[in-house]
């Protein structure tokens, strides 16, 4: 009977082929996983403490609040910046507004007055 149980150990003289694994080349013992023997230790995992949890959910949540913040605050410039120019364009359409007017009468009385210049 010959036994290999590792992918590291090979007997002289035999090459493995690729994508082969060793295992147990007896016509007994064709299974390796039904032969294989659970280890007589268990592992665990090390639980995390809820303060470290905390502190690690406080400081996520205190990296979204600054994020959140600096958006808003560039937010809150630009919507500043547009508004105060949407003031001065709503100034400018009224100055030429009132300008119109004033152009508007002036023209009005100038053909007036000529009208009747000519209809004399």
């Amino acid at each position: 009977m010959n036994n290999l149980n590792s992918t590291f150990n090979s007997q002289e003289g035999q090459a493995m082929s690729v994508g082969e694994m060793s295992g147990i080349q007896s016509s007994e013992s064709p299974h390796l996983l039904e032969q294989v023997t659970p280890p007589n230790f268990v592992t665990q995992r090390n639980r995390m403490d809820s303060n470290d949890l905390r502190n690690d959910f406080k400081s996520f949540q205190e990296t979204i609040m600054s994020t959140l913040e600096r958006w808003f605050s560039k937010y809150d410039e630009k919507q500043t910046k547009l508004l105060n120019e949407v003031e001065e364009v709503k100034k400018s359409l009224d100055f030429v507004h009132k300008e119109y007017e004033k152009l508007n009468k002036i023209s009005y009385m100038v053909f007036s007055s000529t009208n009747t210049h000519f209809q004399k």
